[in-house]
Parts: C-alpha cells; sequence; structure tokens
C-alpha cells in the first residue's frame, strides 16, 4: 500500500529515535487537499470537509476534516488536518489493525481520544504553540478490541500482551508520525500516546 509523504526529512531524524534539530514550522509537508480527500474516500473513512477558521494565537487549521471513522472507529471526532486525518487511518490501517491480530487475535474496533485540535501551548511551554494549535496532533489513550476489553496506554510498563502490543504500536507510530510521544517520554504522556504530524521529528519508545 502506498504511504503518502507526510515530512521525508522528518522520517531520517525519526529512524534514529534521536532529539533533532527543529524545522522551520513552514516546511510542513502537507499532501494536496484534493488528493487527500479523494484517499479518504477510497479508504471509505467517515468525515466531513471543514471550513479553513483561526483563532487568536496564530491558532487555525487550512484543509480541515472532522474525521469520526478510519479504518477504526474515534470515540470521539476528531478536528484535524486531512493530512493528519489520513496519517491517522494509515496508522490503523497498517500498525494497530495487524498488531492486534497478532497479539490478541482479534482486531481493534475503536481508538479512546483525549484531543485532536485545541488552542493552546505546548505541555511544559505554554508560550510555544502545541501541534494541537494547528489540527496536526492527536492523543491516544486507549484501543478497545473486539470482545469489549480495553487496552489502555497505563498498561505500557506491564510484562504482558497488553504491554508488548501498546510498545509495538507506538514502534510503529513512528513510520507515519513526526513526533511520538509516550509513557517513557515524561509524567505528562504517563497514560497516552502524542501523535503529530508537525515540524519537529521526535520518536520516543
Amino acid at each position: 500500500m502506498m504511504r503518502w509523504p507526510l515530512i521525508a526529512l522528518a522520517l531520517l531524524a525519526v529512524a534514529s529515535c534521536a532529539r533533532p534539530t527543529p524545522i522551520d514550522n513552514n516546511a510542513v509537508a502537507t499532501v494536496p487537499l484534493r488528493q487527500c480527500l479523494a484517499a479518504l474516500d477510497e479508504r471509505q473513512a467517515s468525515y466531513a470537509q471543514i471550513n479553513a477558521f483561526s483563532e487568536g494565537r496564530g491558532c487555525g487549521i487550512r484543509d480541515g476534516v472532522a474525521i469520526r471513522h478510519g479504518l477504526i472507529a474515534l470515540d470521539e471526532t476528531a478536528t484535524l488536518t486531512c493530512t493528519t486525518a489520513l496519517a491517522v487511518d494509515s496508522f490503523q490501517r497498517e500498525v494497530v489493525h495487524p498488531l492486534a491480530l497478532h497479539h490478541f487475535g482479534q482486531p481493534v474496533v475503536s481508538m479512546e481520544l483525549w484531543g485532536s485540535y485545541a488552542c493552546r501551548g505546548r505541555t511544559g511551554n505554554a508560550g510555544r504553540l502545541s501541534e494541537h494549535a494547528f489540527g496536526r496532533a492527536i492523543d491516544v489513550a486507549g484501543f478497545r478490541l473486539a470482545d469489549g476489553t480495553m487496552v489502555r496506554v497505563t498498561d505500557w510498563y506491564r510484562s504482558t500482551p497488553n504491554g508488548a502490543f501498546l510498545q509495538a504500536v507506538a514502534r510503529g507510530a513512528c513510520d507515519h508520525f513526526s513526533v511520538v510521544l509516550t509513557p517513557v517520554s515524561d509524567a505528562a504522556h504517563r497514560d497516552h500516546f502524542h501523535l503529530d504530524t508537525g515540524p519537529w521529528p521526535l520518536c520516543e519508545v
């Protein structure tokens, strides 16, 4: 399956999971909107295109969608750039789904979200806008299996199939997002994954 280019330069740094030199915010690569929407349609995603908007402090989204369902349902509608929504769907298809079958013998049917677009600063640095403020980030707290079992990110350190699944999912996420923050990152991420397509490549797994 073709992978859409997100941030070619970022992927080189992500592969080493090293803390890189930040890239200028204007260098964020995006999938052209028409191409991105066509890809979501082809994948039968449930979404609605939203008008561009902006808020104080420089927050806002261009080429945005409100997505509720890619391959896997989201427990709440996520407001994201189309490029980020496409990355979420690819992550579900190429990472979450096959790993769930491998570790549990059943699929993930929904993902528990703790946030998408929000006009706010970064955790620990409120003076700098978060990638959430541009619709380029999503926070994932858990994965619900077909039998109703909830695999929460708080299971990360457990020597169980849940822990092994979560760590494998995070490693795979680094192929689809420029930044992956997990419980090993800091206390603020002890209970969720932060995944974004912004210009700061960082894989912390």
